[in-house]
This record gives structure tokens, sequence and C-alpha cells, in this order.
């Protein structure tokens, strides 16, 4: 029984500022940390529950972990661009 990729993507996501904060990663970087971060996690939840294809793990784990990244710019451009329509009204 391993762990939902959506579970290990909301999960590296959270962890994200934690570690970047810990490691001194400028904020520019961050988004490669979380693609790291998602493809480590996917390949060890692989290793732990005994999948012996860590590639492939580690390709879902980029995969998801670009998605991740998009989703969460996208987003947060966004709602910075309707905050500043807001600020000129």
């Amino acid at each position: 029984m391993e762990i939902d990729i959506t579970a290990i993507t909301a999960l590296g996501m959270a962890l994200t500022p934690v570690v970047a904060q810990y490691l001194k990663v400028p904020k520019k970087l961050r988004s490669f940390l979380t693609v790291i971060l998602i493809t480590l996690l996917n390949m060890g939840n692989a290793w732990l529950y005994g999948d012996d294809n860590l590639l492939a793990a580690s390709k879902e784990g980029i995969i998801a972990g670009l998605m991740a990244v998009g989703i969460y710019s996208t987003g947060k451009n966004a709602i910075e661009q309707t905050q500043q329509r807001r600020r000129k009204l």
C-alpha cells in the first residue's frame, strides 16, 4: 500500500518553506527545491514499499513536482495580479 502521489506532492509543497529556510535557499530557487523534494519523497515511498523500479518513481516525482510548481506559481501570479488591480481602484 503505497502513499498516493497527491499526498506526496502536498507533503513536498508543505515541507519546501521549512527546508528552504533551514538550507537558506533563495526564493527564486525554491521551485527547484520543491521538485527535488517531491522526487526524493516519491523515490523513498517506492523504496519503502518494496517497489524496485526507482527510475519510474523518479520520473513520476519529477512530473508531479513540475506540475505542482507550475500550478502554484500560476495561482500565485493570478492572486498578485488581482491584488494589484484592486490597489489601483
